[in-house]
């Protein structure tokens, strides 16, 4: 059993001790400070070891989960949170749920010899403490190092606050209440939890019958494969159960609404007929589901809290945009994002200014794989497409005339140019760019490309981030800002066709995040498909083994 390396551990330095019976604290310290302790603790490892050794050291070895020779009540209410940490996607296995309660179990069995219960109790002492440390630390910062995960996004260190808010258990304080304030407590996570716990029942039933591949199912066609689709579009909640009954294997009116409205929250093409990819995603069993409200659950937990009340969220995998103002969102929008071999990274960041009629220079990337070629097949497309051709960098950086360029001799490796595009329609950048400087050289911006905001799936970026109304959001900004006459202020400014910089008073805090699920306000399920497929990576990390002590120590653990 997994108990049984501790217990055999806590007998193994039975020699070290008093021949008397030795106290509690001794088995606890004897425990701690022993070298063989991490090897020992191999079936049920102690995460946070080294937090522990401190934390108790400082407070003299003194148990706080037992007392009197008997456990505390409060372990029990340590079970009942690490029993609905399943709620949060998390796994009460990863905090010795089985360990305790087989303690638990021995302690409460016909009276063993004082030494061996004392040493019993230690043990339950030790997990109890692990427990919390390791389950406090998940949901306040995620289970997964988000750096794992992705290098960008900060990792948020809580383990002095985890440490005070142990300390404040042993006072008396109820140790679910504590966790529980771990918890994200905002609206969007608690949406999320509810959603998982009503798949998780969902799983529990017998599973529908999958809609059988074959032809595209068309509005006003009637078969048993029609009849399948029809109960799964009810079990999602996209078709009441009396449209369900009154339709039974027809493609009715009502059934195509609901095969709309379901397509429309997975992110696929609203065209009301059912081929292969609203076929598969009607075919997703209540597991991927949970499997998904996990994975994001997990991500919500890995950004800072709260969240700035005035922000921008940009979710990638959903190709929006929100500006929040006092925590509502107040604009939304639809965004272009990077391809698939040219993603948009996550990370968090301050929109610091804008800049109107904005100037492109031209990645290199795209200069000699697409620039290049344009202009060796026809020299004078710089001229007509308003792009200067540049030599040198700085304040020796000068232009050159590209007719009198060979551009045939140059190469991607050898080209010695690069290029930039003066303020115009054919801009990429188009009126407004959003500046937030970070070393990935991400940014959002307008476009004169307003047609691609209309396939269903916006991957067409080189990285940076599309806005689909730009110019609102930019009045909205300069609004926050203190211009109350900003939209006649940009299209004043724009108007002139020169670059102008306009720095924002207040900068504003933008979230660039990659969420696959969540539940809207109203209660619907979003589901996205996972563009950059970074979702598998995710789950691994969350269903693999902890690592021994991953729990590293704090500058302080003093109670």
């Amino acid at each position: 059993m997994r108990i049984r390396s501790v217990v055999l551990f806590l007998l193994s330095v039975a020699p070290i001790l008093p021949a008397q019976a030795a106290s509690v604290q001794d088995d606890i310290r004897a425990a701690l400070q022993s070298p063989q302790s991490l090897t020992a603790y191999i079936d049920e490892p102690l995460y946070a070891q080294e937090v522990l050794s401190r934390f108790y050291a400082a407070r003299g070895d003194q148990a706080g989960w037992v007392s009197a020779n008997e456990p505390d009540p409060a372990i029990q209410q340590l079970l009942d949170a690490v029993r609905r940490s399943r709620d949060d996607g998390l796994q009460p296995a990863d905090y010795h749920f089985r360990a305790i309660n087989t303690l638990l179990d021995r302690l409460h069995a016909p009276e063993s010899p004082g030494a061996l219960r004392q040493r019993q109790l230690a043990t339950l002492e030790l997990l109890c403490s692990d427990a919390f440390l390791l389950l406090g630390e998940h949901e306040l910062s995620g289970r997964i190092d988000s750096t794992d995960m992705i290098p960008r996004m900060r990792v948020q260190l809580h383990r002095d606050e985890l440490v005070r808010a142990l300390q404040s258990v042993m006072d008396g304080a109820n140790p679910a209440d504590a966790l529980a304030a771990m918890s994200p407590s905002d609206d969007f996570y608690r949406r999320m939890r509810a959603a998982l716990v009503h798949y998780r029942e969902l799983a529990a039933k017998p599973r529908l019958p999958d809609v059988p591949a074959g032809q595209t199912l068309h509005p006003g066609e009637q078969s048993t494969a029609i009849g399948m689709m029809i109960a799964r579009l009810q079990e999602a909640g996209d078709l009441a159960a009396a449209d369900a009954a009154r339709a039974r294997d027809k493609f009715d009116p009502a059934v195509e609404v609901a095969v709309k409205q379901f397509q429309g929250r997975h992110g696929l093409a609203i065209d009301g007929l059912v081929g292969n990819a609203t076929r598969a995603a009607l075919n997703e069993s209540p597991r991927q589901i949970i499997a998904a409200l996990r994975i994001n659950m997990e991500r919500w937990r890995w950004l800072p809290r709260p969240l700035a009340t005035t922000r921008v969220m940009v979710n990638i995998a959903g190709f929006s945009a929100s500006l929040y103002e006092n925590d509502q969102p107040t604009l939304v929008a639809k965004v272009i994002v990077g391809q698939v071999g040219k993603q948009t990274p996550e990370f968090i960041d301050r929109i610091r200014y804008l800049e109107l009629n904005p100037i492109w220079d031209v990645p290199r990337s795209i200069a000699v794989e697409e620039l290049l070629p344009k202009i060796q097949a026809d020299p004078g497309y710089p001229a007509k497409h308003r792009y200067q051709v540049l030599e040198g960098w700085g304040d020796g950086e000068r232009q050159v005339d590209p007719l009198s360029v060979d551009w045939k001799r140059y190469t991607g490796k050898t080209l010695p140019y690069h290029f930039r595009q003066l303020p115009g329609g054919e801009n990429p950048l188009g009126r407004v760019k959003f500046m937030f400087p970070n070393r990935y050289d991400v940014y959002m911006h307008d476009t004169p490309s307003q047609a691609l905001f209309r396939a269903s799936q916006c991957t067409f970026s080189h990285g940076c981030i599309r806005v689909s109304n730009a110019m609102q959001l930019a009045a909205a900004l300069l609004r926050l800002d203190g211009r109350e006459d900003a939209t006649k202020f940009l299209a004043r400014e724009v108007a002139t066709g020169e670059m102008r910089r306009i720095n924002l008073l207040h900068p504003v805090y933008i979230y660039i995040v990659y969420l696959t699920a969540w539940v809207d306000p109203s209660g619907v399920l979003e589901l996205r498909p996972d563009i950059y497929t970074r979702d598998p990576e995710v789950l691994h990390a969350l269903n693999k083994p902890l690592a021994e002590n991953v729990f590293c120590c704090p500058d302080s653990v003093s109670p």
